[in-house]
């Protein structure tokens, strides 16, 4: 069972760095700039966008300088469901 809960874990973070890597490409922002309107380093941008480093706070931050808003919805997991998936709202 621990495995699922990893799963899980590891699913949501590939979704919404994906999510948020597609926001940066539409906005044409790369690390240097994002962590520059961030007011912080680009080590801690990559290592957020690595998975290594995931935070709420620096997750809101990152969502509002790109002009969105971050909301979440908690659901069971589903039997039939092959993996949990973040909410998104473009």
């Amino acid at each position: 069972m621990d495995h699922e809960r990893i799963y899980a874990e590891e699913s949501l973070i590939v979704d919404l760095g994906e999510t948020l890597a597609g926001w940066m490409q539409d906005n044409n922002l790369d690390y240097v700039e994002l962590a520059k309107r961030l007011g912080t380093t680009q080590n801690k941008v990559k290592a957020f966008f690595q998975g290594r480093s995931v935070d709420l706070r620096f997750i809101a931050a990152i969502t509002h300088i790109m002009g969105g808003k971050l909301e979440f919805t908690v659901r069971k997991w589903e039997e039939d469901q092959d993996s949990y998936q973040a909410k998104k709202v473009l």
